[in-house]
């Protein structure tokens, strides 16, 4: 069986000292593995230990200047792996980092020697930046036939002109995406009073690699009760998440004006983030992790308001909200408040 080696890509101007999910990861896992420091982040150049794509330049932190360094370095480490046996590449980064990915999968898939290796991607907030001098950002970023999945999470919060991320073209493999309450880097690292989203970011990543086999020290994962609490905390807290987005005034008139555009890989807007807290899930991991503990009430949450949690129906949801109240308190108060709005409505 293939063995899996794993590339981690940290954003612009972030290293592997960091405390972002990605550096993060890169120190916490036990099998072969290398870390790309980001463009602008003051990362030596081989020799001093780290990589050339981690250079301090201002054409890195503006242009991405050092990228196409670290695409060459993790070519060459696959190739080197490669030696040992087959060789499964699995692949996780951040902004410019997680662009990153994308262009090592389509540098794979061009060289004869790694064309036949499966790559795994977890792909966070993907942004190659929106002026001028990012244009080969833009390259051979499209999601190549090599990939086996690919996983995106988007940041639902940022509103910046030049930070909208990119979806790549499909050409191949399966590619789920979701979205995260947070600006770009709340959604990777701690932030005051705001720290739910990367811990879930964080296990979402932790998760998509060990299942495709890249190992860890610590083994720990959320459980499906600790990741509803945390959902339940930012739905608490959703107006400060998009408050203190970037790209908004900080004017609680302008905190859901803008909704943030997903481009693909041709620039071309493709969608966009409303800004808006959703009627009750706040995503789709939200709602499959929920539908594990309580399908009854998931059921019920994806009918019409006006018909969800009928009486008639008291006998099957009940016990499943009696039973969640006793579990995770948090999302059960969530959970009584939309049922009083269902109950209002119909």
């Amino acid at each position: 069986m293939p063995v899996p080696f794993t590339i981690y890509n940290c954003g612009t101007g972030y290293n592997r000292s960091k405390s972002d999910i990605v550096a993060r990861l890169n120190r916490d896992t036990s099998s072969p593995h290398i870390i790309h420091d980001g463009p602008g982040s003051g990362g030596f150049k081989p020799g001093g230990g780290h990589n050339p794509g981690g250079a301090t330049t201002l054409g890195g932190l503006i242009g991405g200047s050092g990228v196409d360094a670290n695409v060459a370095s993790g070519v060459a480490a696959v190739k080197a792996a490669q030696r040992g046996g087959p060789v499964l590449v699995n692949m996780c980064g951040w902004s410019r980092g997680a662009v990153t990915c994308f262009k090592i999968a389509s540098a794979l898939a061009a060289d004869r020697e790694t064309a036949g290796i499966r790559v795994n991607i977890f792909a966070v907030d993907p942004v190659p930046g929106g002026s001028a001098f990012n244009n080969h950002m833009w390259r051979n970023i499209a999601v190549t036939a090599n990939i086996g999945i690919c996983a995106v999470v988007l940041a639902q919060h940022d509103r910046r002109n030049l930070f909208a991320p990119v979806y790549p073209k499909v050409t191949g493999p399966f590619t789920d995406v979701d979205i995260m309450p947070g600006d770009h880097s709340t959604i990777v690292e701690y932030k005051e009073g705001r720290s739910e989203a990367h811990e879930l970011v964080y296990d979402m990543a932790k998760r998509f690699l060990r299942a495709r086999g890249t190992l860890f020290n610590d083994n720990g994962l959320l459980s499906p009760l600790e990741i509803l609490k945390r959902y339940a905390l930012i739905a608490e807290h959703f107006d400060d998440y998009a408050q203190f987005a970037k790209g908004v005034s900080g004017k609680p008139k302008d905190r859901f004006k803008e909704s943030r555009p997903i481009r693909d890989d041709q620039r071309r807007v493709v969608g966009k983030m409303l800004p808006v807290k959703p009627a009750f899930f706040l995503n789709e991991h939200h709602r499959e992790t929920c539908r594990l503990l309580y399908p009854q009430t998931v059921s019920e949450i994806d009918l019409p308001m006006h018909l969800a949690f009928a009486s008639e129906r008291r006998n099957r949801w009940m016990p499943e909200f009696d039973r969640m109240n006793d579990d995770v308190v948090e999302h059960a108060k969530m959970l009584l408040f939309y049922i009083i709005q269902c109950q209002r409505s119909a």
